[in-house]
């Protein structure tokens, strides 16, 4: 078995043999990354959506991948956000920006295969997600021992 069959309950992972059926389906569940002069992070977030959907990217129990854009003056950059929706109130913690000049092939913008591109990205996406995974469930304790009605003051 790979790592790829055998998911972490405490990770997010990705699938390829699901991405590829969900990439190359006749109506794709994963929406491709385009270019580098157009991509914008509600094309990062479709994605993402579509990955978690067709089961290629696999959440922990109770946490979801969000990506927003940054800004409005800057539609490239996304901010990769993991949701917690275990408590009764929802917590996040902030993964990381990311844009297309920080990934460290840029070559992989240029190259005209939309579906290496975009398992790229989302790769990336995935590994910025687990990096926060730790202070995630620690804002998730303090929501529910707040809910609980314990160090209220």
């Amino acid at each position: 078995m790979t790592r790829q069959d055998t998911p972490n309950k405490e990770q997010f992972d990705f699938h390829e043999d699901k991405f590829a059926a969900g990439f190359d389906n006749a109506t794709p569940d994963i929406n491709p990354i385009s270019a580098w002069e157009t991509v914008n992070a509600d094309e990062f977030h479709e994605s993402v959506v579509g990955a978690m959907a067709c089961g290629a990217i696999t959440c922990p129990e109770g946490l979801e991948i969000l990506v927003f854009p940054a800004s409005v003056e800057e539609s490239q950059v996304a901010l990769i956000v993991v949701w917690s929706t275990v408590a009764a109130r929802s917590g996040y913690v902030a993964a990381g920006f990311l844009e297309p000049r920080d990934f460290p092939d840029r070559s992989m913008w240029a190259e005209p295969d939309a579906k290496r591109r975009t398992e790229k990205v989302l790769r990336e996406i995935v590994t910025m997600a687990n990096s926060v995974i730790d202070q995630v469930r620690a804002v998730e304790q303090v929501i529910t021992t707040r809910s609980n009605g314990h160090n209220r003051r």
